[in-house]
């Protein structure tokens, strides 16, 4: 954990690094919440998924998800 607060609007936000190892995945399945999600990387690359549609990601790559869309790495 980086950072927890909420934003004007009254939207949580929160940061937090994550390492994953080669193949890996922070949950096994697609999701959704109420809450926006956003995803920096760093190195390596990963497969983020919203909504049904597949964005590769490499280093220095940013990823969105909006509040309630499908995703999954």
């Amino acid at each position: 954990m980086i950072m927890r607060g909420k934003l004007p609007t009254g939207e949580g936000i929160e940061v937090h690094e994550t390492t994953l190892p080669p193949g890996g995945a922070p949950t096994a399945t697609t999701h959704h919440h109420p809450h926006s999600e956003m995803w920096l990387v760093r190195e390596g690359s990963i497969e983020l998924t919203v909504n049904g549609k597949t964005y590769p990601l490499a280093p220095s790559s940013l990823g969105f998800a909006g509040s309630n869309d499908e995703h999954g790495i």
